[in-house]
């Protein structure tokens, strides 16, 4: 195949999918109000920015229309339930810590949408930030170990491909069970089931994603609950690091596999965005000038002579 060919059976995939809110890239397709009854689903993955997009929410829902569930267990799906009617009839998204399937127990249609982080970066963060936040769960724990200790430690599920477990249903899975089927089925919902996956490296690029997906305005938002005096990656030693993406490797590979997809398909995005943009111009602008071109015109089509 030429590479000409090459270049047009490209721009010809990337046509046929800008639209589709392929789950695995920043689009800017057209934007989409969501169906009436419609409820977005955020599923928080912890300190991934996710304090950051439920500001977004709250601030382009009316009070009462967004929801804060950690769903986990039978017992938060029981909270979600035993609310008022009238509550869960207004409701237009429902964020929190919770794991993939609440649309399954919902008796209208939903949506999910997501960010994940660099699992490394990630731990990091909820380490420093666990030291620091005393009514964090985890803050006694954290406080009574170095990094190192607490990343080798089964202190919690939370240190164990959290981003895997919560994507692919299984958040309560005992330590060291997440298998790679359990990466292939996180894989399998975010094709199939997200409308919109971003990463915490572009918070913009996800909130604007969001924005024209469920026809948002959009909004600049400042950073929210970002973990204070935690070190920068480079001073975290390379055995620390090592530690956590081996305890993690599923993680990282799902991780490796978004950004990747978002950054292949973002070298796409740019050309086919601006050259819509120019034919949106262009249908602006003719109409306002071909009268006057075509009134100037003679008789055999060339321009009258003054």
């Amino acid at each position: 195949m030429s590479w000409n060919r090459r270049i047009r059976v490209k721009e010809l995939r990337y046509s046929m999918s800008m639209y589709s809110f392929s789950p695995l890239t920043i689009h800017e397709g057209p934007p989409h109000m969501d169906a009436p009854g419609e409820i977005v689903l955020f599923i928080h993955i912890p300190k991934s920015a996710g304090t950051t997009v439920h500001r977004f929410f709250d601030q382009q829902y009316k009070p009462g229309e967004v929801f804060t569930l950690h769903w986990q267990g039978p017992e938060h799906l029981q909270y979600y339930h035993g609310q008022p009617d009238a509550l869960k009839r207004q409701l237009r998204v429902i964020t929190g810590h919770m794991q993939f399937g609440l649309h399954q127990h919902l008796d209208r249609p939903a949506s999910y949408v997501t960010m994940l982080r660099d699992p490394v970066d990630r731990l990091v963060s909820y380490y420093y930030y666990a030291l620091v936040d005393r009514d964090m769960y985890m803050h006694e724990t954290a406080s009574r170990m170095t990094l190192a200790e607490f990343m080798t430690s089964d202190a919690t599920f939370e240190l164990d491909n959290l981003q895997v477990r919560m994507l692919c249903g299984r958040i309560r899975a005992p330590i060291g069970s997440i298998t790679a089927d359990d990466l292939r089925q996180a894989m399998e919902n975010l094709k199939h089931r997200f409308a919109v996956v971003g990463i915490q490296d572009d918070v913009s690029g996800f909130l604007k994603a969001v924005s024209a997906r469920f026809g948002l305005p959009r909004l600049r938002m400042e950073p929210q609950n970002v973990t204070p005096k935690r070190p920068t990656l480079e001073d975290v030693s390379k055995a620390v690091k090592a530690t956590i993406r081996s305890r993690n490797a599923l993680d990282m590979e799902l991780f490796d596999h978004v950004k990747t997809s978002i950054a292949s398909k973002s070298v796409w995005q740019r050309p086919v965005r601006l050259a819509r943009e120019w034919g949106q111009a262009t249908l602006e602008f003719l109409p306002n000038v071909l009268p006057t071109f075509l009134k100037n015109k003679g008789p055999d089509g060339r321009a009258k002579v003054a």
